[in-house]
């Protein structure tokens, strides 16, 4: 049964704050001009390369996990990780893209880094058993979860990885075996929780 089917979000936090590297970015096109975020809204990008000019207010140095802690503009998660996590993750292709980034700074603009762009965008909660706040009087856009329970009913193609619907922010929900692949080799930086543990 599809209910039986286990999803598990991801969480920005850094998972060793005293010694992995934040980088608080502003995110730059091909000509160094600052643009809006194109990750995360479900669509498909042109293959690009995209810098990451480094704010000194913000950046704590330190080291860089397989998960890099990156936030862009007005503190938005940007989900970046190694060319190895990369490597792992091609078996989900039909779900995710890959876009190489590289930052500003000398000590780390030569590492590999690429940005994970969600394809998947679907309306997974179960709105009767959650506790949630929203952006507008409509209740169309939803700002913080207190409580959150997954409709996992809705998800009849059982994706590995989509974005959550109908939220202010970027919220990233895998399945079971996403969090396997990245658990069973050794990756680091990565921090999973259940439905029920998670608020933002």
């Amino acid at each position: 049964m599809i209910a039986m089917h286990k999803y598990y979000l991801l969480k920005f936090d850094r998972t060793n704050p005293r010694f992995e590297a934040h980088f608080n970015c502003i995110l730059l096109d091909g000509n160094d001009l600052p643009i809006p975020s194109p990750f995360y809204s479900g669509d498909s990008l042109t293959p690009n390369t995209f810098k990451l000019k480094v704010l000194s207010k913000g950046t704590e140095i330190g080291r860089i996990y397989d998960r890099v802690s990156i936030s862009i503009q007005n503190n938005e998660p940007f989900l970046v990780v190694s060319e190895k996590v990369r490597n792992l993750l091609h078996q989900f292709s039909s779900e995710i893209e890959f876009h190489q980034v590289r930052l500003s700074t000398k000590e780390f603009n030569k590492s590999k880094l690429f940005a994970v762009n969600v394809l998947n965008f679907f309306d997974a909660i179960d709105y009767d058993k959650s506790e949630l706040i929203y952006w507008d009087e409509e209740h169309t856009l939803i700002y913080n979860i207190d409580k959150l329970q997954l409709n996992l009913e809705s998800l009849k193609s059982r994706p590995n990885i989509f974005l959550l619907a109908n939220f202010r922010g970027t919220v990233v929900v895998v399945s079971e075996l996403f969090k396997e692949v990245i658990e069973d080799n050794g990756v680091v930086g990565f921090k999973f929780v259940s439905s029920n543990e998670f608020m933002i």
